[in-house]
């Protein structure tokens, strides 16, 4: 995820292991709650992938980017800047 802090503009570079299997990325707010669900398809092709969103609609604070790929969570701090 770069850049971290970030002023909403961010790329994610993320591999795929095995083909057709779920992922998703969502924020959530420090207590949990889903704030957006940026990317999220069923199938993709092997290899390696970049995605780019903005996130300029969240107020500046401390987030977090939530992958999930084949059932397997993984979870990043994300500090938006203004």
């Amino acid at each position: 995820m770069f850049p971290n802090p970030s002023n909403g503009n961010l790329k994610i570079d993320f591999n795929i292991p095995l083909p057709d299997k779920s992922l998703k990325f969502s924020v959530k707010d420090l207590l949990g709650n889903n704030l957006a669900t940026f990317y999220e398809i069923c199938s993709h092709k092997i290899g390696l992938h970049t995605i780019r969103t903005e996130l300029n609609n969240l107020p500046q604070g401390v987030y977090f980017v939530e992958a999930i790929y084949d059932n397997v969570k993984s979870i990043q701090k994300l500090i938006l800047t203004k």
